[in-house]
């Protein structure tokens, strides 16, 4: 009587028959289209940040100063310009210049989670000088939310984390699908390129 392999023992031995290997194999292809565009945006992301400080560095914009002329505005002064200027928009913040010929920093949001916009004023005349950081830095900036919440915030942590977890099941499923068998480990870890190409 023929002593017959457990599956466990059928993957360890000799997956190429195992009708569970193969199931995985769809398990892995499947993950793998779905997690494909994710990875490629979190990879491409993360490649660009890993420069960010330098990045900064090189298109900040100088520090905007303006001419002391007269009375300096109020807080409520420069929110009214600020509103003015900005009518669908409510000031959140207001950024007190530390030395006289600095300007002002304003925030400004639609809503509590809406659309924010950071401007300089005149703290003089209520001039709008606009954004204190050009495109470039904003673009850096919406890449970084981008790699790190997709833009969405807390929504978009979770969805990282269903992420991290197929980019795990890839790895698990292909570790299974490669498993060559006892034997042949080994040998599978070196390259033959005397040999065809085969598909799985």
């Amino acid at each position: 009587m023929s002593y017959r392999f457990s599956l466990p023992e059928r993957l360890l031995r000799r997956p190429q028959g195992v009708w569970a290997r193969r199931a995985l194999f769809q398990v892995h292809l499947w993950s793998g289209i779905a997690a494909g565009i994710y990875l490629i945006v979190i990879s491409v992301t993360g490649s660009v940040l890993v420069f960010r400080v330098e990045l900064h560095k090189m298109f900040s914009r100088p520090q905007v100063t303006v001419s002391v002329t007269g009375e300096r505005l109020t807080d409520d002064q420069l929110k009214t310009t600020a509103t003015r200027a900005f009518p669908t928009y409510t000031v959140t913040n207001v950024w007190p210049a530390k030395r006289p010929e600095q300007a002002v920093e304003i925030w400004l949001s639609r809503d509590a989670g809406g659309r924010a916009v950071h401007r300089l004023f005149d703290p003089y005349t209520g001039k709008d000088l606009g954004p204190p950081d050009p495109a470039m830095v904003r673009f850096i900036v919406w890449l970084a939310s981008l790699h790190d919440d997709l833009l969405n915030g807390e929504k978009g942590r979770r969805v990282n984390g269903i992420g991290a977890i197929l980019f795990t099941i890839l790895c698990l499923t292909g570790l299974v699908i490669w498993w060559p068998g006892v034997s042949n480990w080994r040998r599978s870890l070196t390259i033959d390129l005397r040999s065809n190409w085969k598909l799985f």
